[in-house]
C-alpha cells in the first residue's frame, strides 16, 4: 500500500510539473480531478465492522475517522502511512527477521494502518504482544487513537518454492552460503523432543558439515545438527519454526504429512523438488549397498524412475492417500543412469533418530 502511495503522490508531482506552464487554475483543476477519481470504502467509527467474520483479524484497536472528501482520506493516509514509516526501529525487534512474529506492516485504503503477524503463529499472538506493538507506534506517531488492525497473513503470501516461508515446511528451496540449492525433506521432531527438518546429507557437508548455516530465502534457518551416511543421504536441522506440510506443487499447493513407510518395488512414487517441482516415477530397483560420493557406501537404497535436477537434493519423495494427505517414503539423492536414487525413510528415521511430524 505504501509503494502504491508513493507511486500516485509522484505521478501527481509530475502531472502538476506538466501543467504547470498553463496557469495555477489549471494545475489545481487537474489535481482535483485526480483526487476525486479515486474510490475509498466510508470512514468512521463503523470502519471495521466489515472485518469482524475475517478470521485472520485478531485484534482491532483506535479509531477511523469520520472523513466524507477523498482529499481528507488522501491527507489522512499520508499522515499515517508516514507514522507507521517512521515506525520501523520501533517494529524492527517484532520482525521476522529478528525471530519475532511480524512479517509485515503497512496502510490500508481504509483508512488504517495494518500489522501482519506470522500465519504459523495462529492463536498464538496475545493481547500483551498487540498492546506492546500499538503502544510503541503511537508514542511514535503522537496520534491518539490511530487505528491500527493486527491480523495474521493470508494463505496466499507465499508465491513459489523459494519465496520467504516460515514456518519451514518440506518441498521448498534452501541454500548454503555460497547460495548452492536444495530442498528441504520434512519437519521432524527428535529423540530429545527437539523439533527441526531434514535435509540432503551432502547438500549438509557442502555447508560446512555439522554447524553449518542453513538459508532460506537469504535468511538464516538453523544449523546442521546431525548427519547420516550409512542408511541415508540425509541431515537434520533443529529448527524450532516448523509445519508437518509439504509443498506438494506449483502454486502454493500444501498438503499435510499423514504417516510414512518404505516403498515396495512397481509402486509409484512422487518427489515434491525445488528445482522440477512434482514429478513421478516407478520403483525400480533397491540397493543392498550403493557407492556414494560423499560417504562411500549406503545400504537399502532405492532407484526410480522419476526426473529430477541440481537442486531437488532433500526433497521428499512420497505417495498421496485417497484424501491426498502426504505419506513419505523417503530423501531424494541424485541421479544414476538417468534415474533417481533415493533414501528410505526407515534409513533416514534410523541415522538421525527423528520421528516425521504429522498433521
Amino acid at each position: 500500500m505504501k509503494r502504491t502511495f508513493s507511486i500516485f503522490l509522484s505521478m501527481l508531482v509530475v502531472l502538476i510539473m506538466l501543467v504547470g506552464y498553463a496557469g495555477a487554475e489549471s494545475t489545481d483543476s487537474i489535481q482535483d480531478e485526480l483526487i476525486n477519481e479515486l474510490s475509498y470504502p466510508e470512514y468512521g467509527p463503523n470502519s471495521f465492522d466489515l472485518l469482524k467474520d475475517d478470521s485472520n483479524v485478531i485484534k482491532t484497536m483506535g479509531k477511523v475517522p469520520g472523513l466524507t472528501e477523498n482529499k481528507e482520506k488522501l491527507d489522512w493516509l499520508n499522515l499515517i502511512d508516514a507514522h507507521i514509516e517512521n515506525s520501523a526501529d520501533e517494529l524492527k525487534p517484532y520482525m521476522t527477521e529478528s525471530d519475532g512474529p511480524i512479517v509485515g506492516y503497512g496502510t490500508n485504503y481504509g483508512g488504517y494502518l495494518f500489522i501482519e503477524f506470522d500465519q504459523g503463529l495462529k492463536g498464538k499472538i496475545d493481547d500483551t504482544t498487540i498492546d506492546n506493538i500499538y503502544n510503541s507506534i503511537t508514542k511514535k506517531a503522537g496520534i491518539p487513537e490511530i487505528p491500527i488492525v493486527f491480523r495474521y497473513g493470508g494463505e496466499d503470501i507465499e508465491e513459489s518454492r523459494s519465496s520467504y516461508w516460515r514456518p519451514i515446511i518440506g518441498g521448498i528451496k534452501i541454500t548454503d552460503t555460497w547460495y548452492r540449492d536444495s530442498t528441504v525433506s520434512f519437519a521432524a521432531v527428535d529423540d530429545n523432543g527437539n523439533e527441526g527438518y531434514v535435509i540432503s546429507g551432502h547438500a549438509a557437508l557442502d555447508m560446512g558439515g555439522i554447524g553449518g548455516t542453513v538459508f532460506q530465502s537469504s535468511l538464516s534457518a538453523g544449523t546442521v545438527t546431525d548427519i547420516g551416511g550409512y542408511y541415508s543421504d540425509a541431515a537434520w536441522v533443529e529448527y524450532s519454526n516448523v509445519d508437518s506440510q509439504v509443498y506438494y506443487t506449483d502454486s502454493n499447493i500444501l498438503r499435510d504429512v499423514y504417516d510414512e513407510t518404505d516403498p515396495l518395488l512397481g509402486a509409484t512414487v512422487y518427489k515434491s523438488g525445488e528445482q522440477t517441482g512434482l514429478t513421478s516415477g516407478t520403483v525400480t530397483e533397491t540397493y543392498k549397498k550403493q557407492r556414494s560420493s560423499s560417504f562411500g557406501y549406503l545400504y537399502n537404497q532405492f532407484k526410480a524412475t522419476y526426473n529430477s535436477d541440481s537442486g531437488d537434493s532433500g526433497g521428499p519423495v512420497l505417495t498421496t492417500t485417497s484424501t491426498g494427505k502426504i505419506v513419505l517414503l523417503g530423501v531424494h539423492r541424485g541421479s544414476i543412469t538417468g534415474d533417481a536414487v533415493f533414501s528410505p525413510i526407515s534409513g533416514v528415521m534410523n541415522d538421525l533418530d527423528i520421528q516425521p511430524i504429522h498433521a
